[in-house]
């Protein structure tokens, strides 16, 4: 698995939720009592982030086996 899609009731928004992210170091992803994922809040009122989403995608790659 690479990345998954969902809504948060806490946060009351869409996420994407990407494995290994504890590997990765940005402040836009939170951990917030995860293992193993990291997830990106995504404002339903502003364009997805795609650069940054692909990049984040690109990166996590490299641990996948």
């Amino acid at each position: 698995m690479l990345c998954y899609f969902y809504y948060s009731k806490k946060y009351k928004k869409h996420y994407l939720s990407f494995y290994h992210g504890d590997k990765l170091d940005y402040p836009e992803l939170i951990q917030d009592g995860r293992k193993k994922f990291k997830i990106l809040l995504i404002d339903a009122d502003e364009d997805l982030p795609l650069e940054f989403i692909l990049s984040l995608t690109e990166e996590i790659k490299r641990y996948i086996k």
